[in-house]
């Protein structure tokens, strides 16, 4: 029986949402979780690897900022590796 070598994808981004809260969502990859996302009166986004917090009055704004910090440290991170 060969070895199938396991391979998991962790270029793209996946949107789920937190079980214990309502208002909060994980920006993450299979591997790992980029960003928390919690809606209060305005998007509050939290980029873990950068340890950053942003704050925006529109979702789209801030899921624009988070695929810009994201490819930034998949180059860094990842695509150095290959």
């Amino acid at each position: 029986m060969k070895n199938k070598k396991r391979c998991s994808n962790n270029s793209n981004l996946f949107i789920t949402q937190d079980l214990y809260e309502e208002n909060v969502f994980f920006v993450r990859t299979e591997a790992e979780q980029f960003a928390r996302i919690k809606k209060n009166d305005k998007w509050v986004f939290f980029i873990y690897p950068y340890k950053m917090k942003l704050e925006t009055d529109s979702l789209t704004l801030g899921l624009e900022a988070i695929d810009k910090l994201f490819k930034e440290y998949w180059e860094d991170k990842y695509a150095k590796k290959q």
